[in-house]
C-alpha cells in the first residue's frame, strides 16, 4: 500500500506482522504492507497480467 500521508504510512509500518493480516470469512485473507510506489506499480501490472491470462482460457 502507498500513502501519500507520512503519518498514516508510520502507523502502518508500526504494526507488528500479525496485525497487518485480515481475515475474511467469505473469500480469501489478506495482509497489508507499505511499500514504494513502483512497488506497487508492478504489483499492479502483474495482476492485471495475470487477470487477462484467466479471461483468455
Amino acid at each position: 500500500m502507498v500513502s501519500s500521508n507520512a503519518e498514516f504510512n508510520n502507523t502502518i509500518k508500526e504494526l507488528k506482522s500479525k496485525d497487518k493480516k485480515q481475515d475474511v470469512k467469505s473469500g480469501p485473507d489478506f495482509q497489508f504492507n507499505i511499500c514504494s510506489p513502483t512497488k506497487k506499480d508492478m504489483f499492479l501490472r502483474k495482476m492485471k497480467q495475470a487477470n487477462a491470462s484467466n479471461d483468455d482460457n
